[in-house]
């Protein structure tokens, strides 16, 4: 996004990076302002819970797990996202028919996630941009993930930001990574199986 804007938030004591208005600072341009040291650059994107309705429209549904590639920076330089490799484990959905795209026949087709956040070093210096819409997951966690297609075919995005990432728990108990669950009535109160049922329904489809 080009167009944000700083707003300080009671309690996170740093200037927090919220969408909409004023031209943001590059990354770099950060890191000349703090003198060379360390930066903090907590994000916050205003996403809130979509219905499973809404979700159901996303070119791929599965449950798997992410495991971290590397950090990068966008092409402008304001924002750094990290790069997930997807170890697919339950295919729910699939829309565009992405799975069976493979370039090797016989082949697993390897999908990425970009998730916004991550540490990067920059010019020899420690970024650190924390998305404050997502909460963490734990290492190995298995993760309900709703995606939308970028530009290259084996490259996703979340489908309404963190909306669509949702930690899977025994016995099927569904976890939104959504900082503010308190909102999301309808995802939550479902298991994984009753979620699968819903989404793989002829009316969904």
């Amino acid at each position: 996004m080009s167009n944000m804007k700083v707003a300080r938030i009671a309690g996170l004591g740093a200037a927090v990076w919220c969408c909409a208005f004023a031209q943001r600072p590059t990354i770099p341009d950060h890191i000349a302002q703090n003198g060379g040291r360390a930066v903090s650059l907590p994000v916050l994107r205003d996403t809130e819970p979509l219905s499973l309705r809404d979700l159901a429209g996303a070119d791929l549904v599965m449950l798997g797990k992410l495991v971290p590639q590397r950090a990068y920076m966008n092409d402008r330089q304001t924002e750094i996202y990290t790069e997930y490799e997807v170890i697919a484990q339950r295919v729910i959905a699939d829309r565009l028919g992405i799975m069976a795209k493979s370039t090797r026949p016989g082949a697993p087709v390897r999908l990425l996630v970009e998730l916004l956040g991550g540490e990067l070093v920059v010019n020899g210096t420690k970024v650190v941009l924390d998305d404050l819409s997502r909460t963490r997951w734990a290492e190995g966690a298995n993760l309900l993930m709703f995606l939308k297609q970028t530009s290259e075919a084996n490259r996703f995005r979340l489908y309404g930001g963190s909306a669509g990432l949702f930690e899977v728990k025994a016995p099927g108990k569904i976890e939104s990574r959504l900082k503010h669950v308190e909102k999301d009535k309808e995802v939550g109160a479902l298991t994984f199986e009753q979620i699968v049922e819903i989404i793989t329904s002829p009316r969904s489809q």
